[in-house]
C-alpha cells in the first residue's frame, strides 16, 4: 500500500499540511492574538510527534512519502489501476544479447509488459514484477544453455502445477530451480567464483544470487537478487543480465534490506568485474545436462 502513487502523495501532502501550513497558520494567529491559536498550536505539535514517531519506527507511508523516492521509482502521481486478469498463451524474451560463436542471451524483464502484467492463478497485481527475479533468471540460464526463447507462460504453469508459487510470499527459488529440472532435463550444481571463467570460456552462462548491501555501491537489487553472467569482455570484465534492471537508478524503499542505497540503472549494458560481482554474490550456479 505504502508504494502506492496515491498513498504517497495523501501522505505527501499530509507532511506539507504539518510542517509548514500548519507552523505558518499558527505563527498568524499569534501575531494576531486569535483565541485559536493554542488549539491550532497544540495539534500541530501532536502532529509533529507522531510523525517523528512513525519515522522512528520505519513507517514505510512516511518514509517513502518524499519527492526523491516517488521521481526514483517512476510512480505517475495519477495512480493508473493495473488489470489483474491479463491472460497471456506465450511470452518469449524481452531482448536478446549476442555473445560468443552468435550465440544468444535472453532477457526476460520482469518490470515491463507482457511479463510484468501475467496474470497467475492467485490473480495477485504485479506478481511477477514483485517476485518474479528468481524465476526469470533461472529461464534465462536455461535459455542460454540450450539457446532458445522459452515461453515463460510454459514455466510458471509447470511451477503453478507443482504448486510451488506462493500468493503472498512468491517463489521458492531453490525448489523451482531444482524442479524445473524435470522440465528442461538438468541438474542445478553450485560452483565457487573461480570456476566462473571455465564456464564462461566454453559458451556457459552462471547464475549468481546476490545480496543488497545498502553501507556499499554497486548493488544488484534492494534484497536477495538474481543476475546471469553470460559473457567475458576482451578487457576481463563481464556481461550480465539482471531480470530486475531498470532505465535509471533508483532508491531502495524502506521494506528492503537495502533501504536509502541507490541501484544503478542500466546493468545489462554495463560490465562488471569479478570483484565487483564477489563482493555481493552469496551462491554460483551452473546447470548441467544428465
Amino acid at each position: 500500500m505504502c508504494d502506492r502513487s496515491s498513498v504517497l502523495v495523501i501522505f505527501l501532502i499530509l507532511k506539507i499540511l504539518i510542517l509548514l501550513v500548519l507552523p505558518i497558520t499558527v505563527y498568524v494567529l499569534y501575531r494576531r492574538n486569535h483565541p485559536l491559536y493554542k488549539v491550532v498550536g497544540i495539534a500541530n505539535v501532536f502532529f509533529i510527534l507522531l510523525l517523528i514517531i512513525l519515522k522512528l519506527t520505519g513507517n514505510a507511508c512516511v518514509n517513502n512519502s518524499n519527492f526523491f523516492y516517488i521521481k526514483s521509482n517512476e510512480v505517475d502521481l495519477d495512480y493508473i489501476s493495473e488489470n489483474p486478469n491479463t491472460l497471456y498463451e506465450s511470452v518469449y524474451s524481452t531482448d536478446k544479447y549476442f555473445y560468443q560463436d552468435n550465440r544468444n542471451a535472453y532477457y526476460y524483464d520482469i518490470n515491463t509488459a507482457p511479463l510484468k502484467n501475467v496474470s497467475l492463478s492467485c490473480n495477485k497485481k504485479s506478481y511477477m514484477e514483485h517476485y518474479g527475479n528468481g524465476i526469470s533468471a533461472i529461464t534465462t540460464l536455461i535459455a542460454n544453455y540450450y539457446d532458445i526463447d522459452i515461453n515463460m507462460i510454459d514455466v510458471l504453469a509447470f511451477l503453478e502445477d507443482k504448486n510451488l508459487i506462493d500468493c503472498n510470499n512468491g517463489i521458492d527459488f531453490n525448489k523451482a530451480f531444482i524442479f524445473l529440472g524435470e522440465m528442461y532435463n538438468y541438474r542445478v550444481k553450485e560452483i565457487y567464483s573461480s570456476q566462473i571463467d571455465s564456464y564462461i570460456s566454453n559458451g556457459r552462462s552462471v547464475l549468481v544470487e546476490t545480496t543488497n548491501k545498502a553501507n556499499e555501491t554497486n548493488n544488484f537489487g534492494c534484497e536477495k537478487d538474481y543476475i546471469v553472467i553470460y559473457n567475458k569482455t576482451n578487457d576481463g570484465t563481464y556481461n550480465i543480465i539482471n531480470p530486475n534492471d531498470q532505465y535509471e537508478s533508483y532508491f531502495c524503499p524502506s521494506n528492503t534490506i537495502g533501504y536509502s542505497s541507490i541501484i544503478e540503472g542500466n546493468q545489462n549494458e554495463k560490465s562488471y568485474t569479478l570483484d565487483n560481482i564477489n563482493a555481493k554474490a552469496l551462491r554460483y550456479f551452473v546447470i548441467e545436462v544428465e
